[in-house]
């Protein structure tokens, strides 16, 4: 059986995994999430460490409270 590293490199993650890290850091962070609704692709990126491909939009949906 082998373990599991809990800090998986970016090339290991799912784009759930990202996603889930991405909520949770602004949801701690409202900085962050300021950052990420003005300039999500930027921070995107830089979560990344790389580059994404300039046709590639990056959008932040907002859900209610609610749900």
């Amino acid at each position: 059986m082998t373990e599991q590293n809990p800090q998986q490199n970016n090339s290991e993650k799912t784009r759930k995994d990202f996603e889930v890290e991405l909520v949770a850091k602004a949801w701690n962070d409202e900085k962050f999430r300021e950052q990420l609704i003005s300039n999500p692709k930027r921070i995107v990126e830089q979560e990344l460490g790389e580059e994404l491909p300039e046709d590639i939009n990056v959008e932040i949906i907002q859900e209610p409270l609610n749900t």
